[in-house]
């Protein structure tokens, strides 16, 4: 199972997809990373442009009978499934808000800082605890720069607070 190469090849956490749903599908993922001690975070709304088009959508809530954007059927089940944390896009700060109200104390991860125009402030200062940067380092020609940069950008921001 990918959980356990996950674990195997040295990973803490196991970001995952809530489109398969529950039963055969989230739940074996779940047990499998509580088994190997990861962390679960739950995908609750992407950092590409085309992601309304998903987890923007609105969907019928089968507990209260209204519609409802489906990224919101996806927090209330990492809350009451007892996920660690959700995923969701820097480049979406106003829904990293509306995501934080959702789900409470639980962590934010947010990806898409830099190459896909998440700003790292606004994310952080929306409710994310985490920011993935990937591209905006690891396609530079001077890496270490890249990181020096995004890292002195934040705490020039942290100073000023």
């Amino acid at each position: 199972m990918v959980v356990e190469a996950i674990a195997d090849i040295g990973f803490s956490a196991v970001i995952f997809s809530p489109l398969p749903g529950w039963r055969g599908g989230l739940e074996g993922g779940l047990i499998a990373a509580r088994e190997l001690g990861l962390g679960a975070l739950l995908l609750v709304f992407m950092s590409n442009p085309g992601a309304d088009e998903t987890f923007g959508t609105p969907v019928l809530d089968p507990q209260t009978r209204t519609p409802s954007p489906a990224y919101g059927l996806f927090c209330r089940m990492a809350v009451e499934r007892r996920f660690d944390g959700v995923v969701v896009g820097a480049t979406r700060p106003d829904t990293i808000h509306l995501v934080r109200e959702l789900v409470g104390s639980l962590l934010i991860v947010a990806p898409g800082v830099g190459v896909q125009g998440g700003d790292p402030q606004q994310a952080l200062a929306a409710g994310a605890d985490l920011l993935i940067v990937g591209r905006a380092i690891t396609l530079e020609e001077d890496m270490l720069a890249a990181l020096k940069r995004i890292l002195a950008t934040l705490s020039s921001e942290r100073n000023r607070k």
